[in-house]
């Protein structure tokens, strides 16, 4: 993240697999993302991530929630099955960069590339994450999990792999114009992750949205110095989540 306190500048590219269930409830889709933003202090904007242990919270309040986001140019993503990935930014949905398709385009060890040669420029890879198998908690559709902020959050796994497993939870609250995400990464051997309600009360209440993946990151660095987080996350369980 950009410029901390005095604004925000920064961006995101990433890829998402997402394999839920089975037999004819089996969801299966691969999702590609990417945004891009570049606030000064005097539009408003109030976004904060503050490290916590194995935590991260990012709050965004403000006018940052409604604000465009930057056209960069074509966004190219390449690896797995299948030609490259070219996305644009969607003028309809704040300039957000998004694709998806049925199916994994994804597997475990694949090389995902990134790139882009507009206004920000930048090239970067990482490999794909193995999946986790979660079991504990259990996702029911159509039923939200709770989550109470003043009790550790604890979530069990299992699956074998060098890459962390994230737990990651999203609330937004578009009438007061807030967001706010927790994301806790865990060394994936232990086959447990726990998220301390010390951590959970700096997120607000409300529904919200639960994942449990398998991740790998790294930064990268475009033009003028923005920094750009690119994300692989192998998607497992995935749920509507009301948090107290």
């Amino acid at each position: 993240m950009g410029r901390g306190t005095g604004g925000y500048r920064g961006g995101n590219v990433g890829v998402t697999a997402v394999s839920i269930g089975t037999g004819s409830t089996a969801f299966v889709e691969s999702f590609e993302s990417a945004s891009f933003a570049d606030y000064p202090a005097s539009w408003g904007v109030s976004i904060s991530d503050t490290a916590i242990g194995a935590c991260r919270v990012i709050r965004v309040a403000g006018t940052g929630t409604t604000l465009p986001l930057l056209d960069v140019g074509p966004v190219t993503l390449s690896g797995g099955t299948g030609s490259a990935i070219v996305m644009t930014a969607n003028a309809t949905a704040r300039n957000a960069y998004s694709n998806m398709q049925p199916g994994l385009r994804f597997a475990l060890g694949d090389l995902v590339t990134a790139m882009a040669s507009g206004s920000i420029a930048f090239a970067g890879n990482l490999t794909f994450p193995a999946a986790v198998t979660v079991t504990s908690p259990t996702a029911t559709p159509g039923t939200p999990i709770a989550i109470s902020r003043t009790t550790d959050f604890t979530v069990r796994w299992t699956g074998t792999g060098a890459d962390p497993v994230a737990v990651i939870l999203t609330v937004s609250n578009r009438t007061a114009g807030t967001s706010s995400q927790l994301l806790c990464t865990f060394d994936r051997t232990t086959g447990i992750g726990v998220v301390p309600a010390t951590t959970l009360g700096m997120i607000d209440a409300g529904a919200g949205q639960l994942a449990v993946v398998g991740v790998n990151t790294t930064r990268l660095t475009g033009t003028g110095n923005m920094p750009i987080e690119m994300t692989a996350r192998n998607t497992t369980l995935a749920s509507t989540a009301q948090v107290n």
